[in-house]
């Protein structure tokens, strides 16, 4: 009797549609799928990861469907690793409900196919490899449009406007891609700086009264 050899599969079936129980991990291993639903990797907890292994494909092509990390507000740190193959329309990198610390983190064995990777603000794109020069980067991503919100719109990243939209940096063998603040947000943090130095200068002239009363005294 033969005996059957392949890779083990750990974690279960809902990996490949929801991971939302929060501090959880799970891996694709030895198996491959297509999904009739969104892939969402934290709806709405914290810390959910899972990786797509070397050699498995994941196809989330179906009409109006897409792949979301971070997907609600409030749902932080959620990573979808990809050591294989995806292909999906578009994938959506946290959400402009407003969440943070979101990853998609492409390893250099991924290969991937999707019409857009859309990037919300304070999440990241992590590839393996540098990919500082735009050049480099929207070569590596080739069809894929790279996409950030500019207020208005999902922009795609080009040579021209990079610069304005996303900040880059490389460090321990991965290029990380972040967008950069709106300028919506920028003067909230500016409005935010005038009041706190209007309050300081108005306690400090109400300490100066103070002073010039007690030594009128």
């Amino acid at each position: 009797n033969s005996v059957p050899v392949g890779k083990a599969y750990s974690g279960s079936v809902s990996s490949m549609t929801t991971l939302d129980a929060g501090n959880a991990s799970r891996n694709i291993d030895g198996i491959s799928f297509i999904s009739r639903d969104d892939w969402i990797i934290g709806e709405t907890t914290d810390v959910n990861l899972v990786t797509l292994g070397l050699g498995d494909t994941a196809d989330v092509t179906m009409a109006s469907k897409a792949v979301f990390i971070g997907k609600n507000a409030g749902s932080d740190f959620n990573t979808l690793q990809i050591d294989g193959i995806l292909h999906a329309a578009e994938v959506y990198i946290g959400s402009l409900a407003g969440n943070a610390d979101n990853t998609l983190q492409l390893e250099n064995t991924a290969a991937f196919e999707a019409t857009a990777f859309r990037l919300a603000p304070d999440n990241f794109l992590k590839i393996e490899g540098n990919f500082i020069a735009i050049a480099d980067l929207l070569t590596y991503l080739g069809t894929t449009e790279l996409q950030v919100w500019n207020g208005s719109v999902w922009e795609p990243i080009d040579s021209g406007n990079h610069a304005d939209l996303i900040t880059s940096s490389f460090s321990s063998g991965y290029t990380e891609i972040a967008p950069v603040p709106e300028p919506a947000s920028l003067s909230l943090v500016a409005l935010g700086m005038v009041a706190l130095l209007s309050r300081r200068n108005r306690g400090s002239s109400t300490r100066s009264a103070g002073r010039r009363e007690l030594f009128s005294e």
